[in-house]
């Protein structure tokens, strides 16, 4: 199951990457490439930061500790 999950997320990936290509492309058209990679990078850190917020993370079940392991 793990196995198509990741083959199913990698093909959404490598689908996604020309449409990015293309819309940064023609962003950095219009305004720049300073902006753009200004835009890029706020968008990055704006996910990363949603992406800790997420309640799923806080309750994912936890494999169990072995006795010794700190």
């Amino acid at each position: 199951m793990r196995g198509r999950v990741f083959g199913t997320f990698s093909a959404l990936a490598m689908a996604a990457q020309p449409i990015g290509v293309f819309l940064g492309g023609a962003m950095v058209e219009r305004v720049g490439f300073q902006p753009t990679a200004i835009a890029i990078a706020v968008a990055a850190q704006l996910l990363g930061v949603a992406l800790l917020f997420q309640p799923i993370l806080r309750t994912m079940e936890r494999p169990p500790a072995e006795p010794g392991h700190a």
